[in-house]
């Protein structure tokens, strides 16, 4: 339950701050959209496992898939946010190239767009892996290719999501 407060707060924050007063908006924008999917996500999810358990008078199947459709919705989102974030670090990375690195701080600063790139990239496989899942419980598997991906699929998937997860947090 509270997991939902702590997304609507974040999403308050990035439209009050952020939204306002960033010139960029488009990543702002992703980044919202993104949080809006998770923040029903929660909602929907929590739903579920309260009908699930009989405490509420609600169809668990239901509120399951829409909890699994505003996943879909915030990974994309999140997926938009990681592909922006890459053209820029490329673009930055493509300027740079053009000067001569010859001093030290410019060859920092070429190490970091490097380690920037390839942690976005990591990021997007792991979301492309929690996708996986979030695909399969909204069903859209089923209805494009009249069967969902196998529980193999779903599991590894679900897993390189956890490693990046965890790589990412170990960085921070």
């Amino acid at each position: 339950m509270f997991k939902s407060l702590n997304e609507f707060k974040t999403l308050r924050d990035k439209v009050t701050k952020d939204l306002v007063w960033q010139p960029i908006k488009t990543p702002i924008i992703f980044e919202i959209l993104s949080k809006l999917g998770f923040f029903f996500y929660w909602i929907f999810d929590n739903i579920q496992i309260l009908a699930s358990i009989k405490f509420l008078n609600a169809d668990a199947n239901h509120h399951l898939k829409m909890a699994s459709t505003s996943w879909v919705i915030g990974l994309i989102f999140g997926l938009a946010k990681n592909v922006w974030d890459l053209m820029q670090l490329f673009n930055q990375k493509s300027k740079e190239t053009n000067l001569e690195i010859t001093d030290e701080k410019s060859k920092r600063s070429d190490s970091k767009i490097n380690f920037l790139i390839l942690k976005t990239l990591t990021e997007i496989s792991g979301k492309l892996g929690d996708l996986l899942g979030a695909l399969n419980g909204s069903g859209i598997p089923q209805k494009l290719f009249g069967k969902g991906f196998s529980d193999g699929l779903v599991g590894i998937g679900g897993l390189w999501a956890s490693i990046v997860s965890l790589w990412v947090a170990y960085l921070k």
